[in-house]
């Protein structure tokens, strides 16, 4: 587990982790941490829990395969890349409203 909210990091995710086989999870919440979220991430096949939560984190976010959704709740996530991306994965969507 990599545990380290609110430690005032700053820089990039390193593509380096992917190493980290038995990793389960990384929670950074509440850092300066910016830049993309490494695409060779999804090798981690045994992450439960990714929290990116309150950065500065940019699209496009990698997809999981084993189904892990990362919590990435306020970054500032956007531009029509990103949306696209996101309408991926919700192919029961019926009506979409944007104001």
């Amino acid at each position: 587990m990599i545990n380290l909210p609110r430690f005032n990091l700053s820089g990039t995710l390193s593509h380096f982790v992917a190493n980290l086989g038995s990793l389960v999870e990384i929670r950074l919440k509440g850092n300066h941490i910016n830049g993309v979220v490494p695409s060779n991430w999804t090798s981690l096949m045994n992450m439960k829990l990714l929290d990116l939560s309150d950065n500065n984190i940019s699209p496009p976010l990698p997809i999981f395969t084993n189904g892990l959704k990362p919590m990435v709740e306020g970054n500032s996530l956007v531009g029509m890349k990103f949306f696209w991306f996101m309408l991926i994965e919700l192919p029961n969507l019926l009506c979409l409203w944007l104001e």
